[in-house]
């Protein structure tokens, strides 16, 4: 019997995943059996961090002694944990891990039901940690929760983390933290196959276009915008665009676009609840997708507006990503958030080469200079000077809100305190959006209204927003819209 399932593991592990999946999660275990207890896996942007997940899934199921692997009691030893509340992905990896049968696909909000639910006859043996970046620091008390288990009720569990942007993880890693007192931590850098199209092989295809933080709003004009929507208008054939805003501007975007000569059929928005955006002009992913299978029967193109909650994790599909036209990102956030976003979405096992993305370059290559450094330090377990490493290429490119993150300690007990709620709520009738402009000295508001009053009140709060000493302050990255 025990071969019979050793024989159906390793069948699923090699008709389930691609070779280069197979030699990630191979060195994984490597690494486990030198020594350390957790490993952080740096998988780039729609490499296959499934299929990697997968294989490890399958590794610990052979790693069982005959006598384990041959009762039903023992079947469930592997905890894979979604680190985003996000339903849909959380369901997406259910199916993508389904052939594993020894895998618990939970959320670190169910974390500690799932344990009790799934793992009544034994404890998990490995513990598999999605998208491990999103631990910042203020949610560090979920890693926590987590990292109390390891220490105090399964002290022989081992933990991947994996990540196409581990630099929050690998960053605690070097630090006083948890990570690398107890856990000996190691790294394992994921080497692709030659069909992969990453950020690395879009910046030397100059297929990414850099975008200043004056550029970046979707919704001002600009020549940079101008290619753009040029680009997708002489695109001849089956395409698409992809054009990331924030929330309260997808209308605005779709309204632009229009006034562009794009057909509102061309036009479709991905998200739920958006300021000023009907439901029934709002699609899903899958929806999405089904409308370009639609246009592409009669070889049309079409443009996708998402926002900045766009979640990470989605694949648009080898078809999607061979005929995309160009991506743009308004995002000014993080490495992590740029990365992740349309540019992340780009990236995979396709030859598509001519596409442009226009985004923060600044983030892209420091991302890039971070993954080489990343992938030079695969073979080694010492992770002192990394902090430096980082610092020094952030600081290099100018890169704002570097995600830290996973800043976890190891406490005796964990204390959690809540502020009090004293907020209040207030009500107003409507209100006007107006641009600031704070760095044009002599912009005329005049354009915007002719209302006295509302004039008025314009000038009487940018003059508050102007003094240095005032109660209320603008955002630095936003004072020009």
């Amino acid at each position: 019997m025990a071969q019979n399932h050793r024989l159906y593991v390793e069948k699923t592990i090699q008709e389930h995943t691609f070779e280069h999946q197979r030699n990630a999660a191979h060195s994984t275990f490597f690494k486990f059996n030198s020594g350390s207890r957790a490993v952080v896996i740096a998988a780039e942007m729609q490499s296959g961090k499934s299929g990697i997940a997968l294989a490890l899934a399958g590794l610990q199921r052979l790693s069982l002694s005959d006598e384990f692997i041959s009762d039903r009691k023992k079947l469930k030893d592997t905890l894979y944990l979604v680190t985003m509340a996000d339903i849909a992905l959380q369901e997406q990896a259910k199916k993508d891990l389904a052939p594993c049968k020894n895998v618990v696909v939970s959320n670190f909000t169910n974390f500690e039901t799932a344990l009790k639910a799934d793992f009544k006859h034994q404890q998990p043996q490995l513990i598999i940690i999605d998208e491990c970046h999103y631990g910042s620091s203020s949610d560090s008390v979920r890693y926590d929760k987590v990292f109390s288990y390891l220490e105090k009720d399964n002290i022989h569990c081992r933990v991947a983390f994996v990540s196409a942007t581990p630099f929050s993880a690998l960053y605690a890693a070097g630090a006083d933290s948890i990570l690398h007192h107890n856990f000996n931590t190691s790294l394992v850098f994921h080497q692709t196959s030659s069909e992969y199209h990453g950020i690395r092989q879009m910046y030397r295809f100059n297929q990414i276009i850099k975008l200043d933080e004056s550029h970046r709003d979707f919704c001002e004009e600009s020549l940079m915008r101008k290619r753009f929507i040029k680009q997708f208008k002489e695109h001849v054939g089956t395409g698409w665009s992809l054009v990331r805003v924030p929330s309260s501007q997808a209308k605005l975007a779709k309204q632009l676009l229009l006034k562009n000569g794009i057909d509102e059929d061309q036009i479709h928005i991905v998200g739920q609840k958006l300021v000023g955006v009907e439901d029934h002009e709002l699609c899903s992913i899958d929806d999405l997708k089904r409308e370009f299978e639609t246009a592409s029967l009669f070889d049309e193109k079409l443009i996708a507006i998402t926002v900045a909650g766009f979640r990470a994790g989605v694949n648009f599909g080898q078809e999607m990503k061979e005929t995309l036209i160009n991506t743009w990102d308004s995002s000014i956030a993080n490495i992590a958030a740029v990365i992740q976003a349309n540019i992340g979405r780009a990236c995979g096992y396709h030859q598509n080469t001519q596409a442009k993305h226009y985004t923060n370059l600044d983030a892209v290559r420091a991302y890039s200079e971070l993954l080489e450094h990343l992938e030079s330090r695969d073979k080694d377990k010492e992770f002192e000077g990394l902090q430096d490493v980082f610092e020094q290429i952030c600081a290099k490119y100018d890169v704002r809100g570097f995600d830290r993150g996973t800043v976890v300690t190891p406490t005796i007990e964990t204390i959690v305190t809540r502020k009090l709620n004293d907020s209040k709520t207030y009500l107003t009738k409507g209100y006007i959006v107006v641009p600031g402009k704070l760095t044009d000295s002599d912009f005329d508001y005049s354009a915007l209204t002719t209302d006295p009053e509302l004039l008025s009140v314009i000038q009487l709060i940018r003059q508050e927003l102007l003094d240095n000493d005032a109660a209320i302050s603008q955002k630095r990255s936003r004072i020009t819209w």
